[in-house]
């Protein structure tokens, strides 16, 4: 009779702990997670997107916790948006769907956002602008800066059509010329013009000639 009370206490022990398993895993099969797909504009060569366009997709998923844990979220496949129809500026609307998501395996999305969106498309052009020096601070007593040379004297830029053509120069680094009585010739870096402009070389060849002032009194 003893021998069924142990038995009877240990299959009660083995069937709580079965019930307790259960609901745990049940529990966290529909645990929610927050995630953020990248998103991919696809375009012809020429085409550039512009604008506030979204660079991802936020997105609640459920399911497994395990099964989500494995992925790194930096992995996340990117929502593909497909534009390599459009050859000219222009604006579209854009959808995604929840068949465009692809959660890691088991996971199922429950909510995405945006869902819909304007994506600004332009042309993809290049030109050159001018180069302006800045030259902070002055020479010694008695002397001044005579000329400035700057090779080259134009740089190409590329981007989208509307910003570049906005574009009237670009400035380099500051060339410090703080009491110097001698020339300067050296190589200066150019700064980055507004995004999504990009140039096509870094740096210039700058020369600064500095000479004595004469003073008439």
């Amino acid at each position: 009779m003893a021998k069924l009370s142990n038995n009877f206490s240990l299959k009660m022990f083995s069937l709580i702990v079965a019930v307790v398993l259960y609901v745990f895993v049940s529990a966290e099969s529909t645990t929610p997670v927050e995630v953020e797909f990248p998103i991919e504009y696809r375009t012809q060569e020429g085409i550039v997107v512009v604008g506030d366009s979204p660079t991802r997709i936020r997105t609640t998923l459920q399911g497994p916790w395990a099964n989500f844990h494995s992925f790194e979220i930096d992995s996340m496949t990117p929502v593909v948006v497909n534009l390599m129809k459009e050859t000219e500026a222009t604006t579209v609307r854009h959808s995604i769907f929840t068949n465009d998501l692809e959660p890691p395996g088991g996971m199922k999305v429950v909510a995405f956002s945006p869902s819909e969106w304007t994506i600004d498309l332009d042309l993809k052009v290049e030109r050159l602008v001018t180069v302006n020096v800045d030259l902070p601070g002055r020479p010694a007593l008695g002397f001044k800066i005579v000329d400035v040379k700057i090779e080259p004297a134009q740089v190409r830029v590329v981007g989208p059509q509307r910003t570049v053509e906005l574009l009237q120069h670009v400035r380099t680094k500051a060339i410090d010329v703080s009491e110097r009585e001698e020339d300067l010739e050296i190589e200066v870096e150019l700064r980055a013009p507004p995004h999504p402009i990009v140039l096509r070389q870094k740096s210039v060849q700058a020369k600064v000639q500095i000479g004595e002032e004469f003073v008439k009194r």
